[in-house]
């Protein structure tokens, strides 16, 4: 447990118990002072949270003043002693009130975390100015207010406080509360990440690798990524582990993407579990282990992972490691694809195209190779290619067809530019060319396509991709 205690008017620490109990011993708090910690909801004496009953105060009355006579050998006067008396009650009368009063006050409107924190953080205090930008973000103890978290972090930032410089890169790189700016996000984190922040080390490292407010420049994400690690960021962990197992910005080596990969694993970072499934299923650095590939993939689909969630499908698709299930498989495509996953919906488009785990139905697969496609994914830009040109689950359209089979021939699909070269052979969706035809048929071919190679063999390229489209039609 940390606890908050208030000292000098300003929260301070967190501490832990055994702290707490040496500043006891010191004389540096007391058990009255005011203390919070994390699952409270408000500020409670330091006795409270620790479970010691407090000591009553001690009440100290005035002296009564001597009585003040002409002689001291004359008894005192009597007007005089009940005067005195009258003020020794009057006395206690009002400390009594006064002590009901401040007491009712603070029963009425007790101190919140917010009055403490804004109370010191509007002293200059840059933690209390973080703190507070951290309690206006989530909504903890006061309305969630997102100016007012940014004005907090740039308050703190600006005098030098490194976590509140990362929290303001966030902000920046994702558009909370301020317009996003790559730029400024990576200004950020530079200055969080220069003070030794891990966390902010681990971020400027995905700036780089993803090009995003600097010149995309993947060794300087690995530099970033094995500085964060190293201080045990778990995300930096796992996102060197992806560095070294693709080769990208050091050398490729599957050993060490295993060894960072389990490091984040053991944090219960779920991409990395995912990861680290896909080294074993293909024994990357490990001997070769379907059955513990799937446990980790488990791992990870049980944390909402979408990669997770997509390779469990294919698994249960294929039999990889569990008996092949293609109901499961169609299942867990579900589970991704409904968070946006692009090659799950494609997959979901392959199910009812093929009646795998689901009874056929062309038009939701168009519908799920349409959802894909809109994400830029190639094979499912393809495939909704094909399905304006037979005219299955949608209305057939030349158009869109060519449309489609080039957005996915002009990524390399082969299977597209199969398709886009018989579109030009027939004049489909665009004027007929044939020199296009056979430039397109020939990427295709040199990638292995069947239907490429047979069309370039034919030596009727026109007559073969009719028979083509009539097979397609007739799927």
């Amino acid at each position: 447990m940390q606890i908050y205690i208030v000292q000098d008017g300003q929260p301070r620490g967190p501490y832990d118990i055994e702290s707490v109990k040496t500043l006891l011993r010191d004389g540096s708090v007391v058990l009255t002072d005011n203390a919070w910690h994390e699952g409270i909801s408000d500020w409670k004496p330091l006795a409270d949270i620790l479970g010691i009953p407090p000591l009553p105060p001690s009440i100290s009355f005035p002296p009564i003043p001597a009585g003040i006579s002409s002689h001291p050998s004359k008894p005192p006067n009597k007007y005089l002693r009940v005067s005195l008396i009258a003020c020794v009650l009057i006395g206690l009368i009002m400390i009594v009130a006064v002590t009901f009063v401040v007491a009712f006050a603070r029963s009425k409107h007790p101190l919140t975390e917010q009055d403490l924190w804004e109370r010191s953080a509007n002293q200059g205090n840059a933690y209390a100015q973080c703190r507070l930008g951290l309690m206006y973000l989530d909504g903890r103890g006061v309305a969630k207010d997102t100016g007012k978290a940014i004005e907090w972090f740039q308050k703190a930032a600006a005098q030098g406080d490194a976590a509140a410089q990362g929290n303001l890169g966030i902000m920046y790189a994702e558009g909370r509360g301020v317009l996003e700016d790559d730029a400024k996000a990576v200004e950020w984190f530079q200055k969080s990440a220069d003070q030794g922040y891990a966390g902010p080390q681990n971020l400027l490292g995905v700036m780089y690798a993803e090009g995003r407010g600097v010149a995309k420049d993947e060794r300087k994400a690995v530099e970033w990524y094995q500085k964060a690690a190293a201080q045990g960021n778990a995300d930096a962990q796992g996102n060197l582990g992806f560095m070294y197992a693709n080769g990208r910005g050091i050398l490729k080596d599957d050993e060490k993407a295993v060894e960072w990969f389990q490091k984040a694993v053991e944090q219960g970072i779920a991409s990395a579990q995912c990861n680290l499934g896909l080294m074993y299923a293909n024994g990357r650095g490990v001997p070769k282990d379907e059955a513990k590939a799937v446990e980790l993939y488990q791992k990870s689909a049980a944390q909402g992972y979408p990669n997770a969630q997509v390779c469990l499908g294919v698994t249960y698709a294929v039999g990889r490691g569990v008996p092949r299930d293609e109901v499961k498989a169609f299942e867990w495509f579900q589970k991704a694809a409904a968070q946006g996953n692009a090659v799950a919906q494609f997959n979901l488009g392959v199910a009812y195209d093929t009646s795998r785990g689901v009874l056929k139905d062309d038009a939701k697969a168009a519908r799920w190779y349409q959802k894909a496609a809109d994400q830029g994914y190639a094979v499912a830009e393809g495939e909704l290619g094909g399905m304006y040109a037979a005219g299955r689950g949608v209305a057939k359209n030349d158009g869109k067809a060519f449309e489609w089979l080039q957005k996915a021939a002009d990524q390399g699909n082969a299977n597209a530019e199969v398709g886009l070269g018989i579109m030009y052979a027939n004049g489909r969706g665009t004027l007929e060319d044939e020199a296009k035809a056979i430039d397109w048929l020939k990427k295709s071919a040199a990638q292995g396509n069947a239907d490429a190679i047979a069309a370039l063999k034919s030596g009727n390229i026109k007559a073969y991709t009719n028979q083509f489209w009539e097979r397609h039609e007739d799927k």
